[in-house]
């Protein structure tokens, strides 16, 4: 894929005219084509009168707590901006009444994260800072993309010009783990722990008001070229304490994530002037231009005024929103791969998003059009174009947007040529 030169993409970027594709289905209701009129055509108008209208929206910060995978790392590329991702985590006792002895003595504290998934090429070093939290969270609290937690200052951890390591195992004190993220921690968060009371190390509750949490944060870089994800759940995911006391000089405490914690991720997005441009274009004019990112970025609200328009004598046999990728930006980028799923919503009168089994989301997908093979997300409306014609539902335009909280982005395009124009295909059955 080549990348997108930010001002001939603007240059290029004209009003919208997209067309309203309806086909008249014939068979099976009709098996001999030769009965057919002209009058068994539905034609509902032309380019200029049938539009689908597009705006690149701001998205909404997004939940994010509650998080399995914690997701790290810094990307920057010119049709987006920068993303900066970081992610905060309780951790909780095994048990209850820990008990370390006595002749106590740290040997070492290491935050130990287990890699999950990654995204990109994280190929650019970022360096890597580890604090603890001065903010309790709470496990029913709902928190969001742009959620800050208070913090300690200066970090108890830092890897510098770190880039994750998928391939080569970790051997401690004997011990072989799979790939995983280790980060030493300062003695002094260790004897915070190794040195509590009794009573402090009697139950969770406790133990976290005197240990909140962590927080892993990665700093934005100019060349960011990718995120990875941690298993938060994975039993290798944790604070371990090694330490000796006066009856054994070989001793460890692992004090995992858990289940019962709460885990947030945090997302900063620093738009590039491409993606501002559009989002501070006129309301009223069709965006042709649509960088849409996942990371509690950009979305993109699709409106088809002419679906009101539909005659009410057909029923509708399959309804197809298609929308192309731009013709910058192929699903085969080796560096910032498109999500392979959008989630397309119904909105409601007041623009408020709604989930429905009315809109279904299909995977990625290329497609034939006009002879040029382009690359597209397809998504069936069936169900909600029949209810709209049953009265069932009504039209207020949809919401397009990428479902994972990750990195991911891609720029779908909504242009007057055929392959770069999204547009709505109804087959029908005239009744």
């Amino acid at each position: 894929m080549s990348k997108l030169n930010l001002k001939s993409i603007l240059a290029a970027s004209v009003m919208l005219a997209a067309i309203f594709f309806v086909e008249g289905c014939k068979e099976p209701t009709i098996e001999n084509s030769t009965l057919l009129t002209s009058d068994d055509e539905l034609v509902l108008g032309t380019a200029d009168t049938l539009s689908i209208f597009t705006r690149l929206l701001k998205e909404d910060p997004q939940i994010t707590s509650g998080a399995t995978t914690g997701i790290l790392g810094s990307i920057s590329d010119p049709v987006f901006g920068t993303t900066a991702v970081s992610f905060s985590s309780q951790f909780r006792l095994n048990t209850n009444n820990i008990s370390f002895g006595t002749g106590l003595a740290l040997d070492s504290c290491v935050l130990s994260l287990s890699y999950k998934s990654l995204y990109a090429n994280f190929t650019q070093p970022v360096n890597l800072s580890v604090y603890e939290l001065s903010e309790a969270l709470n496990v029913s609290s709902v928190y969001y993309s742009n959620s800050s937690v208070a913090i300690a200052t200066p970090p108890v951890g830092k890897v510098n010009g770190y880039k994750p390591n998928f391939k080569d195992s970790s051997y401690v004190y004997g011990e072989v783990f799979k790939p995983q993220l280790r980060v030493r921690l300062s003695n002094d968060f260790g004897n915070k722990i190794l040195l509590a009371d009794s009573l402090t190390l009697s139950d969770n509750g406790k133990f976290l008001n005197l240990i909140k949490g962590l927080q892993i944060k990665a700093e934005p870089v100019a060349n960011g070229d990718g995120l990875v994800g941690f298993d938060l759940r994975s039993a290798e995911t944790r604070i371990t304490l090694y330490y000796r006391n006066s009856a054994n000089d070989s001793l460890k405490l692992d004090i995992p994530i858990g289940s019962a914690s709460q885990s947030i991720n945090h997302f900063a997005n620093n738009f590039s002037p491409t993606v501002n441009s559009v989002l501070n274009n006129d309301p009223l004019a069709n965006d042709t231009v649509l960088p849409v990112s996942a990371s509690a970025g950009t979305k993109v609200k699709i409106s088809i005024p002419q679906l009101d328009s539909l005659p009410p004598n057909i029923a509708i046999n399959k309804a197809d929103l298609i929308v192309p990728l731009s013709a910058f930006y192929s699903m085969y980028d080796t560096t910032f791969l498109p999500p392979t799923t959008m989630k397309l919503y119904r909105v409601n009168s007041l623009g408020v998003e709604q989930d429905s089994l009315n809109v279904t989301d299909q995977n990625i997908q290329q497609k034939n059009i006009n002879g040029v093979l382009t690359v597209v997300y397809r998504f069936n409306v069936t169900l909600f174009v029949q209810k709209l014609l049953n009265k069932q539902e009504k039209n207020y335009g949809f919401v397009l947007k990428a479902p994972v909280i990750d990195g991911r982005r891609v720029c779908l395009s909504n242009t007057t040529a055929p392959a770069g124009r999204i547009a709505c295909r109804i087959i029908y059955t005239k009744l």
